[in-house]
C-alpha cells in the first residue's frame, strides 16, 4: 500500500496544501527549517479534540520535530502535540477514534481513503524530550504554535468506493517531513581530499598545455587593450601555467629580458615590454622562449612596434 501525507479538505495540488496545512504560508516561520516525523509506535499517544469537546482520543501515532538536520539523532527531538478533527472534519468512520474512512481528492477516482485530520502544535516547554508533551497532557492547559494544519494520511489507489476498510499503517511505520536548509550565519563547510590521488598529465595533455600558451597582442603596434593609461606599455601572456620561465631573444641571439612566473593567481602573465634594464624594448621581432618544468619548452614569435615619446 503506497501512503502519502496531504492535506484535509484539499484537492492534492501544491497551491491547496499550501493553503490548508500551511495556511497559506503563514505557519513557515513556525515550521522553520526543522524536519518533522509521525511515528506509528506500540504505545501510541493522545490527541485532542480542541475544536469541539476537548475530549482525549488514543491514537497510534507520535508526532515529533526532530531538529535541524540531525536526522538520526534524538537528542534534540522535542515531541509534538496532536489536535484532531474526527468527528466535524476528519474522514474517519467511528467517533473518537483515529481512523480512515472517506475518498481523498488527490486524483480523480475515489479509491484513495483518507484519515482524520492532525494539527501538529509545539508544547510550550519545547525541552527535547516528551516533558512539555506530557504536560500539556495532564493539564491541557496552553499550547504552542501551531506547525501544521489539516493533515492527512492518505492511501493512494486503495479500495474501491466508500466504505474503505484499509489498516492504517503498522507499528514502526515513520513518515518523515524533511525542509529546505538556507545557509545560515555561523555555519560552516569542511571538504576532505583524502583517498584521492593526483593524476598525471598525459604526454598529450602536457603538449596541449604548451600549444595554448600565446601573447596578446601580437604584434604589438603602439597599444594594447590592457593599457589603462599612456604609460607603461603592456601585453600579456595568456593560459601560462603555475611555475614557467620566458626569455625573449632578439634575432642575433641576444638575451633581452628574463620573466619567472610562479603564482597561481591567474593564467595570464604580464610583461612592460622593458629590457632586464629597465629600458624601452627596440622596434622589431623577438623570438619568445617559454619552459615549464617537468613538461617541456615553446618558442613564439613576436612582433614589436613600440611607441615614439614626446618629450
Amino acid at each position: 500500500m503506497i501512503w502519502g501525507i496531504n492535506a484535509g479538505g484539499a484537492d492534492g495540488s501544491f497551491a491547496s496544501f499550501n493553503t490548508r496545512t500551511l495556511r497559506g504560508q503563514n505557519n513557515l516561520d513556525a515550521v522553520g527549517s526543522y524536519d518533522y516525523e509521525m511515528r506509528f509506535t506500540a504505545s501510541g499517544g493522545r490527541a485532542f479534540r480542541r475544536f469541539s469537546d476537548g475530549e482525549i482520543v488514543p491514537v497510534p501515532f507520535e508526532l515529533w520535530q526532530i531538529g535541524i538536520g540531525t536526522l538520526d539523532d534524538p537528542a534534540d527531538d522535542v515531541r509534538m502535540i496532536p489536535i484532531i478533527c474526527e468527528s466535524t472534519c476528519g474522514a474517519g468512520t467511528n467517533e473518537l477514534t483515529y481512523d480512515i474512512g472517506g475518498d481523498h481528492r488527490v486524483s480523480g477516482g475515489d479509491d484513495d481513503p483518507n484519515t482524520d485530520w492532525i494539527y501538529w502544535y509545539l508544547p510550550v516547554d519545547q525541552t527535547p524530550g516528551q516533558s512539555g508533551y506530557e504536560s500539556y497532557r495532564s493539564t491541557a492547559d496552553q499550547l504552542g504554535e501551531e506547525v501544521f494544519a489539516r493533515t492527512v494520511l492518505v492511501a493512494l489507489d486503495h479500495g474501491i468506493a466508500p466504505p474503505y476498510t484499509p489498516e492504517l499503517p503498522e507499528e514502526g511505520t515513520v513518515f518523515r517531513i524533511s525542509t529546505l536548509k538556507p545557509f545560515l550565519v555561523g555555519d560552516q563547510a569542511t571538504f576532505s581530499t583524502a583517498g584521492f590521488e593526483s593524476t598525471p598529465f598525459s604526454q598529450s595533455e602536457q603538449t596541449a598545455t604548451l600549444d595554448a600558451i600565446g601573447i596578446v597582442p601580437n604584434p604589438y603596434t603602439g597599444a594594447s587593450r590592457y593599457e589603462t593609461t599612456s604609460r607603461p606599455e603592456e601585453v600579456r601572456f595568456t593560459d601560462m601555467p603555475f611555475v614557467a620561465t620566458i626569455r625573449v631573444f632578439a634575432l642575433n641571439g641576444s638575451l633581452v629580458r628574463t620573466i619567472e612566473k610562479r603564482s597561481a593567481d591567474a593564467s595570464w602573465f604580464t610583461w612592460d615590454l622593458r629590457t632586464d634594464t629597465g629600458r624601452q624594448l627596440a622596434s622589431g621581432i623577438y623570438l619568445i622562449h617559454v619552459e615549464i618544468p617537468g613538461v617541456g619548452q615553446k618558442v613564439i614569435k613576436f612582433g614589436y612596434i613600440g611607441r615614439r615619446w614626446g618629450d
